[in-house]
């Protein structure tokens, strides 16, 4: 192995060194300056970096008497550039993951190209073990354990892929679902302005219509009554005026004065009806909006510790739980079913028991 391979191996380990482990607290990786949820997202991919560079240093000592054979020209240089890439591939994982001071920006990994990562580094993966086969034994003697490690870095290769498309899918999974619970709070900061928006407008037609009822009662005049019609003819008979004659109009214009105070009211009444019952309903789905998202959070504690269990129950707790949370439920004065969840809970309890 070349002084130009084994620095490229030397620079991929010091880049790995200026990461986390998983075996650290949350308080050593934040003293990294590493925002830990990030580095959550990230971890799958830099294990499996971690590998390769463990299988490298691995190889490197197996075959440190060997000598190629009919290699390529410059095969040595290009599988260091190869190492070299990974080693790269590190510095913009560190980059990605590190606190971000003043930036309220999430997810910055998940909305990477993940997959794109992935085939890279299975191409790179693939082309940096071909490197063996050009080995055979030097002048120190032979090398027995080669070609069994060989096999056995083929056969890890293909798990570590089989890994790293599974890692890809749930990275996904968790990207849908982080992108559906910021959808849930956005919807629940929305619903919360409506709400306060018809509130306001509530007030305000509560206050116009009682100004209204009092200048109908006191400032629009009255409506004569018959008793007062007869007074009045009565009045203007005693004192030898003309008496004045009340016709059926007068009537008319009674009534119609009545009528149009009652629409007037109706109207004001109206306007406050539908401002109350606009901000009950948005009321109500901030309500049950912010019971979803409680249920997810719950949801995902209750999956993260299950450890055990059957699979099969484990995927129906996520289909049910996800029709149940996101699923467009009843808003407004609909009422929900008594049974709507017994589905959930009983998928729960199977989960659970089987997680004993």
């Amino acid at each position: 192995m070349t002084s130009q391979t084994a620095r490229a191996i030397e620079h991929l380990r010091s880049a790995l060194s200026h990461l986390p482990t998983a075996a650290m607290d949350l308080e050593s990786i934040r003293n990294q300056g590493i925002d830990p949820s990030e580095f959550a997202r990230a971890l799958p991919l830099i294990n499996a970096i971690r590998r390769i560079q463990e299988y490298l240093v691995r190889f490197e000592n197996e075959v440190s008497f060997a000598k190629l054979s009919d290699a390529p020209k410059h095969h040595d240089l290009e599988i260091a550039r190869d190492i070299e890439w990974i080693s790269n591939l590190v510095h913009q994982i560190r980059e990605k993951i590190e606190v971000q001071k003043g930036s309220t920006q999430k997810g910055r990994y998940a909305e990477s190209s993940v997959r794109g990562l992935i085939d890279q580094v299975e191409d790179k993966y693939r082309d940096i073990f071909k490197y063996m086969q050009y080995f055979e034994p030097g002048e120190a003697g032979d090398i027995p354990q080669v070609n069994p490690l060989q096999e056995q870095l083929n056969r890890e290769s293909k798990e570590l892929v089989a890994k790293l498309q599974e890692t890809y899918k749930a990275s996904l999974a968790a990207k849908i679902a982080d992108d559906n619970l910021r959808t849930l709070r956005d919807t629940i900061e929305e619903h919360r302005k409506q709400a306060d928006k018809w509130l306001a407008w509530l007030i305000r037609c509560l206050l116009a219509t009682v100004l209204m009822l009092l200048a109908l009662t006191f400032m629009m005049g009255r409506v004569d009554t018959t008793e007062q019609i007869i007074a009045a003819q009565i009045s203007a008979a005693a004192t030898g005026q003309n008496t004045p004659v009340f016709t059926d109009f007068s009537i008319a214009h009674a009534i119609t004065q009545i009528v149009s105070k009652l629409v007037l009211v109706s109207f004001a009444l109206g306007c406050c009806v539908i401002c109350s019952r606009n901000y009950q309903a948005h009321i109500h789905n901030v309500i049950v909006n912010k019971q979803r998202e409680v249920a997810w959070e719950s949801f995902k504690d209750l999956y993260n510790s299950i450890e055990a269990g059957d699979q099969t129950a484990k995927q129906q707790l996520v289909m049910e739980a996800a029709q149940a949370i996101f699923a467009h439920g009843s808003t407004g004065f609909l009422s929900k079913g008594a049974n709507e969840f017994a589905a959930l809970a009983s998928v729960v309890g199977e989960v659970v028991n089987k997680a004993k």
